[in-house]
């Protein structure tokens, strides 16, 4: 039967070499590969008027990290740096020149502020401190341009597939389609949305089809009404478009049209008589409307912006 086994340590050392990976490290790399070289004396000072180094230590090789030291207590050896020996700051009240800015801190200072009396009668002063004009810096913020929005109902770029308007027919009443046999008016809730955003009090509406008839929508001011303007709702533009069709146009102006223009028109004016057979006669005797210009084309399908900038002018689109 053998004995127990004894581990015996080898009796040459292993240096340890630290990985240069792990900053900050104490040990500098170890090259078994380099000789020592003495060097020899400069030709400048004479032999042995240099002072011993105080770090005899080897160099850090070529492409190697730095010596780093590490953030431990102070040992004994005065030659060892230690990490926690601040120095005091300098103070700049003692006459030491402080240091000149790398930017001009011109731009930078707030605006003076005047002391001013506060009157007894209010709690705020009339007068105050003028505001400066900061100049174009790279580092001031400016104010984007406001994102020009219109309401989901009247966007002509991606007209609602379940919104059913048809401007011929003789009663305001836009629908919403909810299923297969069902449809609703649109709630007043929904009409009273803002139709834009940010908000307008000015409108412009222009059909390809009838530019001859724009439609303008406006602020009035009523009797006992609210003196302030109210922003354009949704409800505010489908009534002035339904209104515009509505309108019946004069005998002189039937007049000016060519053969071609008599016959859609007339042919647009029976098909929307037709299309409402209990009250056939009534809209006959109404006559010719601005809707029948439009050919056929009644169904309100939204608006489109004109120009990139605001609401101003808007362009109708029908089908």
């Amino acid at each position: 039967m053998s004995g127990p086994y004894v581990y015996n340590p080898p009796t040459q050392t292993v240096e340890y070499r630290n990985s240069p990976y792990l900053a900050p490290f104490y040990h500098q790399p170890y090259s078994p590969f380099i000789p020592e070289i003495s060097l020899s004396g400069s030709p400048y000072q004479a032999v042995g008027s240099l002072p011993p180094s105080p770090n005899p230590a080897a160099s850090p090789l070529p492409g190697t990290a730095p010596f780093i030291p590490v953030p431990f207590p102070s040992t004994t050896d005065s030659l060892s740096p230690d990490p926690w020996n601040r120095t005091r700051r300098s103070s700049w009240n003692g006459g030491v020149v402080p240091p000149t800015p790398t930017f001009n801190t011109t731009y930078l200072q707030p605006p003076r502020y005047y002391h001013q009396r506060t009157r007894s009668d209010s709690g705020y002063s009339p007068f105050a401190a003028p505001a400066t004009i900061w100049p174009d810096s790279p580092y001031v913020i400016t104010t984007p341009e406001p994102v020009y929005q219109i309401h989901q109902f009247l966007n002509g770029e991606n007209p609602r597939q379940d919104i059913i308007f048809d401007l011929s027919a003789p009663n305001f009443c836009p629908m919403r389609y909810f299923s297969e046999n069902m449809t609703l008016p649109i709630s007043a809730q929904d009409l009273d949305q803002p139709a834009t955003h940010p908000p307008i009090y000015n409108m412009q509406i222009v059909c390809d089809r009838i530019p001859q008839w724009p439609i303008t929508i406006s602020w009035t001011q009523r009797a006992g009404h609210s003196t302030e303007a109210l922003p354009i709702k949704v409800g505010d533009v489908l009534v002035a478009i339904w209104q515009t069709m509505q309108r019946r146009i004069s005998q002189s102006y039937w007049a000016t049209l060519d053969p071609r223009q008599e016959y859609a028109v007339s042919k647009a004016y029976t098909k929307r008589c037709k299309a409402n057979p209990w009250m056939e006669m009534t809209i006959m005797n109404q006559g010719v409307k601005q809707v029948d210009f439009l050919h056929g084309k009644v169904y309100f399908k939204g608006l489109l912006r004109t120009g990139s900038a605001g609401f101003g002018t808007m362009k109708l689109i029908t089908a």
